[in-house]
Protein backbone atom coordinates (compact mmCIF):
# COMPACT_ATOMS: atom_id res chain seq x y z
CA UNK A 1 0.00 0.00 0.00
CA UNK A 2 1.03 3.65 -0.70
CA UNK A 3 1.65 6.04 1.23
CA UNK A 4 0.97 9.70 0.42
CA UNK A 5 3.96 11.77 0.56
CA UNK A 6 3.11 15.05 3.19
CA UNK A 7 2.63 18.40 0.89
CA UNK A 8 5.97 20.48 2.11
CA UNK A 9 4.12 23.51 4.15
CA UNK A 10 4.37 26.82 2.13
CA UNK A 11 6.61 29.78 3.54
CA UNK A 12 4.96 32.61 5.33
CA UNK A 13 4.83 35.31 2.91
CA UNK A 14 6.63 38.64 4.01
CA UNK A 15 6.67 42.10 2.43
CA UNK A 16 10.29 42.23 2.35
CA UNK A 17 10.63 42.13 -1.45
CA UNK A 18 8.00 45.57 -1.65
CA UNK A 19 10.25 47.16 1.44
CA UNK A 20 13.81 46.63 -0.80
CA UNK A 21 11.76 48.01 -4.32
CA UNK A 22 10.75 51.10 -2.16
CA UNK A 23 13.96 51.19 -0.51
CA UNK A 24 15.57 51.35 -4.05
CA UNK A 25 12.88 54.08 -5.32
CA UNK A 26 14.03 56.43 -2.75
CA UNK A 27 17.40 56.35 -4.54
CA UNK A 28 15.13 58.53 -7.15
CA UNK A 29 12.58 60.27 -5.51
CA UNK A 30 11.95 62.81 -8.28
CA UNK A 31 11.12 59.75 -10.70
CA UNK A 32 9.37 57.77 -8.36
CA UNK A 33 7.14 60.59 -5.97
CA UNK A 34 6.31 62.49 -9.11
CA UNK A 35 2.91 60.74 -10.07
CA UNK A 36 1.71 60.59 -7.18
CA UNK A 37 2.25 64.75 -6.48
CA UNK A 38 0.67 64.43 -9.89
CA UNK A 39 -2.52 62.52 -8.94
CA UNK A 40 -2.89 64.02 -5.92
CA UNK A 41 -3.57 67.09 -7.89
CA UNK A 42 -5.41 66.06 -10.50
CA UNK A 43 -8.20 63.91 -7.78
CA UNK A 44 -8.38 67.31 -6.07
CA UNK A 45 -9.08 68.93 -9.10
CA UNK A 46 -11.33 66.80 -9.69
CA UNK A 47 -13.29 67.19 -6.44
CA UNK A 48 -14.14 70.65 -6.78
CA UNK A 49 -16.05 70.37 -9.82
CA UNK A 50 -19.16 69.22 -8.04
CA UNK A 51 -18.52 72.79 -5.69
CA UNK A 52 -18.51 74.79 -9.01
CA UNK A 53 -21.65 73.10 -10.17
CA UNK A 54 -23.21 74.10 -7.17
CA UNK A 55 -22.36 77.59 -7.76
CA UNK A 56 -23.69 77.54 -11.22
CA UNK A 57 -27.44 76.24 -9.85
CA UNK A 58 -27.39 78.54 -7.25
CA UNK A 59 -26.29 81.47 -9.59
CA UNK A 60 -29.24 80.43 -11.98
CA UNK A 61 -31.70 79.88 -8.92
CA UNK A 62 -31.02 82.85 -7.24
CA UNK A 63 -30.58 84.89 -10.54
CA UNK A 64 -34.20 83.59 -11.43
CA UNK A 65 -35.50 84.25 -8.10
CA UNK A 66 -34.13 87.60 -8.31
CA UNK A 67 -35.74 88.75 -11.54
CA UNK A 68 -39.33 87.46 -10.75
CA UNK A 69 -39.31 88.99 -7.26
CA UNK A 70 -37.58 92.37 -7.70
CA UNK A 71 -39.96 94.25 -10.23
CA UNK A 72 -43.11 92.56 -7.75
CA UNK A 73 -41.76 94.00 -4.53
CA UNK A 74 -43.57 96.91 -4.66
CA UNK A 75 -46.56 94.35 -5.49
CA UNK A 76 -46.17 92.27 -2.42
CA UNK A 77 -47.86 93.26 0.73
CA UNK A 78 -45.34 94.55 3.39
CA UNK A 79 -46.44 91.95 5.51
CA UNK A 80 -45.45 89.15 3.59
CA UNK A 81 -41.72 90.42 2.54
CA UNK A 82 -39.99 89.27 5.90
CA UNK A 83 -41.83 85.88 5.39
CA UNK A 84 -40.69 85.70 1.53
CA UNK A 85 -37.47 86.85 2.46
CA UNK A 86 -36.99 84.30 5.64
CA UNK A 87 -38.03 81.55 2.66
CA UNK A 88 -35.69 82.21 0.25
CA UNK A 89 -33.11 83.19 3.00
CA UNK A 90 -31.95 86.11 0.93
CA UNK A 91 -32.54 89.97 2.49
CA UNK A 92 -34.04 92.55 -0.34
CA UNK A 93 -30.41 93.61 -0.82
CA UNK A 94 -28.87 90.66 -1.91
CA UNK A 95 -31.86 90.13 -4.16
CA UNK A 96 -31.37 92.99 -5.90
CA UNK A 97 -27.72 92.29 -6.01
CA UNK A 98 -28.11 88.59 -7.53
CA UNK A 99 -30.55 90.45 -10.33
CA UNK A 100 -27.57 92.83 -10.99
CA UNK A 101 -24.54 90.26 -10.91
CA UNK A 102 -26.45 86.91 -11.90
CA UNK A 103 -24.75 86.84 -15.49
CA UNK A 104 -21.61 87.63 -14.00
CA UNK A 105 -21.82 85.00 -11.40
CA UNK A 106 -22.82 82.14 -13.47
CA UNK A 107 -19.81 83.35 -16.08
CA UNK A 108 -17.48 83.29 -13.57
CA UNK A 109 -18.73 79.57 -12.14
CA UNK A 110 -17.94 78.34 -15.92
CA UNK A 111 -15.15 79.80 -16.14
CA UNK A 112 -13.78 77.95 -13.21
CA UNK A 113 -15.00 75.03 -14.11
CA UNK A 114 -13.69 75.45 -17.40
CA UNK A 115 -10.29 75.81 -15.52
CA UNK A 116 -10.21 73.38 -13.11
CA UNK A 117 -11.29 70.19 -16.47
CA UNK A 118 -8.00 71.89 -17.49
CA UNK A 119 -5.99 71.64 -14.84
CA UNK A 120 -7.17 68.12 -13.92
CA UNK A 121 -6.18 67.41 -17.47
CA UNK A 122 -2.90 68.48 -17.62
CA UNK A 123 -1.65 66.91 -14.39
CA UNK A 124 -3.74 63.66 -15.16
CA UNK A 125 -1.51 63.38 -18.45
CA UNK A 126 1.99 64.53 -16.77
CA UNK A 127 0.69 61.88 -14.27
CA UNK A 128 0.42 59.15 -17.18
CA UNK A 129 3.77 60.20 -19.12
CA UNK A 130 5.65 59.84 -15.49
CA UNK A 131 4.24 56.37 -14.60
CA UNK A 132 5.82 54.99 -17.44
CA UNK A 133 9.17 56.05 -16.45
CA UNK A 134 10.05 58.82 -19.12
CA UNK A 135 11.67 60.93 -17.06
CA UNK A 136 12.35 64.67 -17.55
CA UNK A 137 15.72 63.74 -17.61
CA UNK A 138 17.35 61.04 -19.98
CA UNK A 139 19.88 60.66 -17.22
CA UNK A 140 17.48 59.95 -14.17
CA UNK A 141 15.61 57.65 -16.47
CA UNK A 142 18.62 55.31 -16.93
CA UNK A 143 19.79 55.25 -13.47
CA UNK A 144 16.07 54.04 -12.09
CA UNK A 145 17.03 51.50 -15.04
CA UNK A 146 20.04 50.56 -13.71
CA UNK A 147 18.87 50.33 -10.34
CA UNK A 148 15.73 48.31 -11.26
CA UNK A 149 17.27 46.32 -12.32
CA UNK A 150 19.83 45.29 -10.31
CA UNK A 151 16.90 44.85 -8.04
CA UNK A 152 15.79 42.62 -10.33
CA UNK A 153 18.51 40.24 -10.07
CA UNK A 154 19.04 40.49 -6.32
CA UNK A 155 16.03 39.22 -6.39
CA UNK A 156 16.54 36.12 -8.28
CA UNK A 157 19.74 35.05 -6.37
Amino acid sequence: MLTPTPIPARPARTNAGLGRAIRYLWNHPLISLMPYGFLLIATLSQLLIPSMVRNVIDAITRGVAANLLVPRLDVIPPSLLPTVFSALGRTKEQLIADQANAEQMLLRAGAAILVLAALRSVFAFLQAYTKVIKAFTREQSEQAKFTLTNFERRCML
